[in-house]
């Protein structure tokens, strides 16, 4: 909706009639500023309930569809609200999508946040029953291969503890960091299943999609992990009793919220997304939970770790998936490098 669409209410309309814009009296400039504050806050309460309706809409055409869950629906209705806010587009047509690849262009998103914002728009001229078919309007980048997901840098690293804002985030991280578990698996863990005493993490199948190829397993908790943990089990104890608040299962979720509800998919990223820009990171590059998982083998297997450990750890069915996990430094290869050479005999032998 444009301003020139607007249409005043009578109050603002009589008003507008009754003092023109060229008053000389002070009363009448008084009365002047108060009449642009009155339309001003007509036009943006009008655009916020349109953008409101707008995603309601998404939303309640999402899960009408049977593939379609609460948690992604919304996401891509949250979207939505987005390209209305910022980029300003309040038609889901093609002027709409040239001018929402041009908005995104000039912020430089990486791929996938691209597409994701494409997506939402497609879902949102569905909705409104003219859909449009992106490919022929944008040509839509590659899917992102998992080869091409790196390793968090150490220098990143060594700043993650003094970016993250809470107890909870910070052992969050951690648990990704050191012990290598899916997003879903470490927002859907159990109070019970994390087993400090022990040093074992236990990922269990909940029903809740939380194992990718259901395959339950019990994972170390190196030492170095512990304090984390340790920090945010205390402040969250100290958190529920100060409210007098006992979590028995099935809500006793290691990780929840102020609400003592539990993380999910959505919050987990929010948390990235927040983490990313304390840390920094330009928007162009990628930050999420689940390079932690990258960055977790490739260390585990660079510090001594086989790889019939690192499989049963991160719960592969299979070695070939291992190594799109395994990103060696060039320091790391340049020292396997080292000593390589052939016994070429006593004349060529260096």
């Amino acid at each position: 909706m444009s301003k020139s669409n607007y249409k005043p209410n009578n109050v603002t309309v009589s008003l507008a009639k009754a003092f023109p814009k060229k008053i000389e009296s002070s009363r009448g400039i008084k009365i002047q500023v108060e009449l642009r504050k009155v339309f001003k806050e007509d036009y943006e309460t009008k655009v916020k309930t349109d953008r409101d309706e707008t995603i309601k809409m998404v939303r309640d055409y999402l899960l009408s569809r049977k593939f379609a869950g609460e948690g992604s629906a919304k996401q891509t209705s949250r979207k939505v609200g987005v390209i209305i806010k910022k980029y300003g587009i309040t038609t889901p047509d093609l002027n709409g999508l040239k001018q929402l690849a041009e908005g995104m262009e000039k912020v430089e998103l990486e791929n996938t946040t691209r597409r994701s914002y494409l997506y939402a728009f497609q879902v949102w001229a569905e909705a409104t029953g003219k859909p449009i078919d992106i490919k022929k309007v944008i040509k839509r980048a590659p899917p992102l291969k998992q080869n091409q997901i790196e390793a968090i840098p150490p220098e990143i690293i060594k700043r993650i503890p003094g970016a993250c804002g809470n107890y909870r985030d910070l052992a969050l991280v951690m648990v990704g960091l050191y012990c290598g578990l899916r997003g879903g698996e470490a927002v859907w863990l159990r109070t019970e299943d994390v087993d400090i005493k022990q040093h074992i993490i236990h990922v269990r199948n909940r029903g809740r999609k939380t194992l990718k190829n259901r395959r339950e397993r019990d994972v170390p908790i190196p030492d170095a992990l512990i304090p984390y943990l340790n920090d945010w089990v205390a402040s969250r104890d100290s958190f529920l009793s100060s409210r007098g608040i006992n979590l028995s299962p099935p809500e006793d979720y290691f990780f929840i919220t102020v609400k003592c509800r539990p993380l999910d998919p959505i919050s987990l990223g929010e948390i990235m997304r927040n983490l990313k820009k304390k840390l920094g990171i330009p928007k162009n590059k990628r930050f999420t939970y689940h390079m932690l998982r990258h960055t977790c083998n490739s260390h585990a297997l660079a510090t001594g770790a086989t790889p019939d450990q690192c499989i049963e750890n991160f719960g592969w069915s299979d070695a070939k998936i291992m190594v799109r996990y395994t990103h060696a430094s060039i320091e790391k290869r340049k020292e396997a490098m080292k000593d390589f050479s052939y016994d070429l005999g006593d004349d060529h032998n260096v």
